[in-house]
């Protein structure tokens, strides 16, 4: 007599789509995790922003200061606040433009005095913060974008960061590739310990007090390291530049609440020679220039610091990479500001 081999308890088997989604959501987790675990390892950065603060809380002043990481490297703020006895609170934003720290002005309500540091590089409408979708409401990116006419292309390429910033609460590494790349190699030099050579890689990590500001120069670089880093930047411009869009509109707003508390300072930090020559052409120059002009027209009550236009500082010695002050033209910078902030405030 024959046996059929049994096949099991019909019921106890799993139906086709529901298996599919428990393969699609161990998948899933799986995928997180690893992305979670590599931007750990990499030293990727999950908070959108943190305070620092300069001077002592008891100082008659307090002021409110505005930047990206050029401010940071560039300008010495404990050296500001003791000279001008001042209590500074700024926001540390990477990547930081006037959409971004638009975010972190309502947080200093008390301010009386404002520092608005930006740069030809940080007011160009195409390069984006990490940061951006976290912090700019949906519907205000959407208002600017209208009220500015950009193209469509544009504003798509703007509200793409959305769904992305949806997507990295889950996956960090997702659209971050060339940070992963980055880090890599920075992880690589780390073990090679003693190596010489070029290492784009290693850039200093702000962390307050404890940063160890650059002495590095890009007068230093050879023409490969130019054209290697100038490429990265025009890849992230998309290969376009232009200063009247989401930027322009939340500077102004930025404007007309600090000139409600006090005296306001703008200053135009420089970039270097080899980014005018490479990535910003004469145009491009030309259309900053008119931007920050329109600017100062529209609100001559407050005072434009142009850094960018010092002669001192228009060479790459004083630069750790393309766009950011090294502790010489750091040194040079703040000594300017310190004096210009010194006349303009105690002239009658």
């Amino acid at each position: 007599m024959s046996s059929t081999p049994s096949s099991g308890n019909p019921g106890s088997r799993l139906s086709a789509p529901l298996q599919f989604w428990i393969v699609l959501l161990v998948t899933l987790g799986l995928a997180s995790a690893s992305s979670w675990a590599t931007a750990r390892w990499m030293g990727f950065r999950f908070t959108s922003q943190e305070p620092f603060d300069y001077g002592s809380p008891k100082a008659p002043t307090r002021v409110f200061v505005a930047s990206s990481s050029l401010g940071y490297f560039g300008l010495d703020w404990s050296a500001i606040a003791a000279r001008q006895n001042w209590y500074i609170r700024r926001y540390d934003i990477p990547g930081a433009s006037p959409c971004e720290f638009e975010n972190t002005q309502a947080l200093v309500p008390d301010a009386k005095a404002s520092i608005l540091v930006v740069s030809m590089f940080d007011l160009d409408e195409t390069y984006f913060s990490d940061y951006r979708a976290a912090l700019v409401p949906l519907g205000l990116t959407i208002e600017d974008l209208r009220t500015s006419g950009v193209d469509w292309a544009f504003a798509k390429r703007t509200l793409s960061q959305y769904p992305e910033h949806w997507v990295k609460a889950a996956f960090p590494t997702a659209g971050a590739s060339m940070g992963v790349m980055v880090g890599v190699r920075s992880k690589l030099a780390q073990l090679r310990k003693g190596h010489g050579g070029d290492v784009d890689a290693e850039k200093p990590v702000l962390n307050g007090a404890e940063t160890q500001f650059p002495t590095t120069r890009v007068s230093e670089w050879d023409e490969g390291r130019l054209l290697r880093n100038s490429a990265n930047i025009i890849a992230d411009a998309q290969g376009r530049h232009f200063f009247t869009g989401p930027k322009h509109e939340a500077l102004r707003r930025v404007l007309t609440r600090a000139q409600e508390r006090g005296p306001v300072f703008v200053v135009v930090m420089p970039v270097t020679p080899e980014y005018r020559r490479l990535v910003a052409n004469g145009r491009v120059l030309a259309d900053f220039n008119t931007s920050v002009a329109a600017l100062a027209g529209e609100f001559p009550q407050a005072h434009w610091v142009r850094l960018d236009q010092l002669p001192a500082l228009d060479s790459s010695q004083y630069f750790w990479d393309l766009v950011h002050l090294n502790v010489y033209g750091r040194a040079i910078a703040t000594g300017e500001l310190e004096n210009i902030l010194a006349k303009t405030l105690s002239a009658p």
